[in-house]
């Protein structure tokens, strides 16, 4: 982690980077504001520790020329000031600055922003790594995953997708079951033909085999006219049965048995 020191008094900036070090911090130190500008243009320090009253640039001058230079590395940035100008360290905060401390500042204050800070860099970085990865290869479709368990199942759907055989997807309610039937509809030599999704769950037992299997006119109260059940409707293409555990064990047996034919 880069940190920056910025005080015109070099007994502060001294005292303060002693009191920061430690492994993986690399510290440097700025006199003055403008000084400061150029040490996070050219060093791109994570956090900054910058003091109000400053000569040639002060404290809030820095924040205003960052926020008027949308190209320039914005790190975090640490207000320190006199307790006599706490005043001025809330329009810095309006200014852009995330935090200040007041001179005397207590050394567990100062390395407890510095573990924050720490962690914040941290979560940055692996969501920068993730997004290397999805950015090289690791897109399946619509599908996204980096983690060996998502690799397996995308090898498993692109093997699958070339058979005629019935898939049977398993997971619980959310995780995607639908969105892999999907793919593997979008993969197989079906692919043009249409995708039908039935929640079964979702079909009055009355009408399930009905809804599966379609009926003739007149067959029960209310059919007044033909239906094609969904599996003549996916002809050429996907049927996807979402929830089948919740069907009628008698639906269940006549649906094994199509399958099976």
């Amino acid at each position: 982690m880069k940190i920056l020191i910025a005080d015109d008094e070099q007994s502060a900036r001294y005292g303060m980077a002693r009191a920061l070090k430690g492994e993986n911090r690399i510290i440097f130190e700025a006199a003055n504001g403008q000084d400061a500008l150029d040490a996070i243009a050219s060093n791109a320090p994570d956090l900054v520790f910058l003091d109000l009253n400053m000569p040639v640039l002060d404290g809030l001058g820095v924040l205003r020329q960052l926020q008027q230079h949308s190209n320039m590395v914005h790190p975090e940035m640490i207000v320190v000031t006199a307790s006599d100008t706490v005043h001025h360290a809330v329009e810095c905060i309006r200014s852009g600055a995330s935090d200040f401390l007041t001179k005397p500042y207590d050394l567990e204050h100062l390395r407890a922003i510095v573990r924050r800070s720490e962690q914040r860099v941290g979560l940055q970085q692996t969501v920068e790594r993730l997004q290397r990865q999805i950015s090289t290869g690791h897109k399946f479709g619509h599908m996204l995953g980096v983690s060996r368990a998502m690799q397996k199942l995308f090898g498993q759907i692109e093997r699958a997708a070339r058979t005629d055989l019935p898939v049977l997807i398993r997971g619980e309610s959310g995780t995607g079951k639908e969105l892999v039937a999907r793919e593997l509809h979008a993969r197989s030599h079906r692919a043009n033909g249409p995708f039908v999704a039935v929640n079964t769950a979702a079909i009055a037992e009355s009408l399930v085999e009905s809804e599966l299997f379609g009926h003739i006119k007149g067959s029960f109260t209310g059919a007044d006219r033909n239906r094609d059940g969904v599996f003549r409707q996916a002809d050429g293409g996907t049927l996807f049965l979402d929830e089948i555990g919740d069907m009628p064990p008698g639906v269940q047996t006549r649906l094994l048995r199509v399958l099976q034919e």
